[in-house]
């Protein structure tokens, strides 16, 4: 178990896996490395989630024949899916919608701004996600580094 606690610490896989288990937490604050770590692991899921299914040939669902499918980024590497490709986004939405919202709240920014991702007026989001998070106090919490950890008794 000590091992396995190592890793998760060295990883920092921890932010993935609280950004799960929080998938419906959208008070309080997330700061950069919560945030970074959990796109990234997201990012890796999702990569592998491809990789499997198209290596053993599970990737069966043809949406080429499709008009909205030249929209869909996934689809121009390849004009068919799996169904574990296609249920990954939409399970994993909720947790990093949450995550965002939290990211943005660190910020000092309202969590509705978060809807910018659906359009491509999101990319403007990453300014904020990327600048550190206010060291003050905001009106959605306190610093993440001074907020105590869920399972604290004091």
């Amino acid at each position: 178990m000590k091992i396995i606690s190592r890793i998760f610490k060295i990883t920092k896989i921890i932010y993935f896996i609280d950004g799960i288990k929080n998938y419906a937490v959208f008070k309080g604050r997330a700061n950069r490395s919560k945030y970074w770590f959990f796109m990234l692991y997201w990012a890796i899921g999702y990569f592998l989630v491809i990789a499997i299914e198209n290596s053993m040939g599970l990737n069966n669902i043809d949406f080429s024949n499709y008009s909205f499918s030249k929209y869909i980024p996934l689809l121009q590497y390849s004009k068919k899916i799996g169904v574990l490709t296609l249920l990954y986004r939409p399970v994993t939405f909720l947790p990093s919608l949450s995550i965002s919202v939290r990211r943005l709240h660190d910020r000092n920014i309202s969590g509705w701004w978060s809807l910018l991702f659906i359009t491509p007026l999101g990319l403007l989001l990453l300014i904020p996600l990327i600048r550190k998070g206010d060291e003050d106090d905001n009106k959605y919490s306190l610093p993440t580094s001074l907020t105590l950890p869920p399972n604290s008794n004091s």
